[in-house]
């Protein structure tokens, strides 16, 4: 099991796309951003969102 809310890493990727006329001069550009999180184990017992045999966790 997964936990919904604790991840233990995070990846961020930013790419600049940039458009240019006939000329070569820049119109405009975008910056994408694109995050990636990798989720950890569930710690069942040691959470605080644990109740009852189950996650409480309420997203």
């Amino acid at each position: 099991m997964r936990c919904p809310y604790n991840y233990k890493s995070e990846t961020t990727l930013q790419v600049w796309e940039q458009n240019s006329d006939d000329n070569q001069v820049l119109t405009d550009g975008r910056t994408t951003t694109r995050i990636e999180y990798e989720y950890m184990e569930c710690g069942k017992e040691s959470c605080a969102a644990w109740h009852d045999g189950r996650c409480q966790y309420k997203a």
